[in-house]
């Protein structure tokens, strides 16, 4: 008796699970594990980095990047901190060199990903590259934070630190094709998702809530 039980149990679970995501989505490029500085670059004052990625970057894994989504966070994965913060931060987004400033504040990395929640979400209009634009403006300069990079021949990154300047307007960038990891968000935390159940023909209501890890 307790067996058959057991079974009927076991069939019920199989018949009503359902595949419900309860955590953000992400769409990830780059999975290196070496380390560069030249995101966080607080061993200078000011400092700035254009981080292009190719179309076929975006869009060539599960979930991707493609035109009319939209961009709710953009992260990178933290090894080993810094001396600071980074104050004066502002973060933009762009295509055909145009860019729109999707937040703006001070950014105190965490060992791990670090996720910036976007005050202007970004919609994808095209697909051709996207470019994040990450710049700050400090007063001093110490030892900058390693963020975990990986090196893809269709993406680029540019950066530049220099002392008693404004971050985001620094030029002369250096150009290599080492680019952080990074990680964008495509679905909005604390949004409400539903999805139907096997079993009851119900709709069943769940909350995403942001997530770093």
């Amino acid at each position: 008796m307790n067996s058959c039980i057991k079974y009927l149990l076991l069939l019920f679970v199989l018949v009503c699970s359902t595949d419900l995501t309860t955590a953000q989505e992400y769409v990830t490029v780059g999975e290196g594990s070496e380390t560069s500085p030249t995101l966080f670059y607080t061993e200078f004052q000011d400092a700035k980095s254009i981080l292009t990625f190719s179309n076929s970057s975006l869009t060539e894994g599960n979930p991707s990047l493609n035109v009319g989504d939209t961009i709710y966070s953009v992260g990178w994965f933290v090894e080993s901190l810094g001396g600071q913060a980074m104050y004066g931060a502002h973060l933009q987004i762009g295509e055909a060199g145009e860019f729109v400033t999707a937040w703006s504040g001070t950014v105190s990395p965490t060992l791990g990903w670090n996720d910036i929640l976007l005050n202007e979400p970004y919609v994808r209009t095209g697909s051709g590259p996207l470019q994040v634009q990450y710049c700050f403006d400090n007063c001093e300069g110490t030892t900058s934070f390693q963020v975990l990079n990986n090196s893809i021949k269709t993406d680029s990154n540019q950066y530049q630190g220099e002392d008693d300047d404004h971050g985001c307007l620094l030029d002369n960038l250096t150009v290599n094709d080492i680019i952080p990891n990074t990680r964008f968000g495509i679905t909005t935390p604390g949004a409400t998702f539903t999805e139907s159940t096997t079993c009851f023909e119900t709709s069943t209501s769940i909350t995403l809530e942001s997530s770093s890890s």
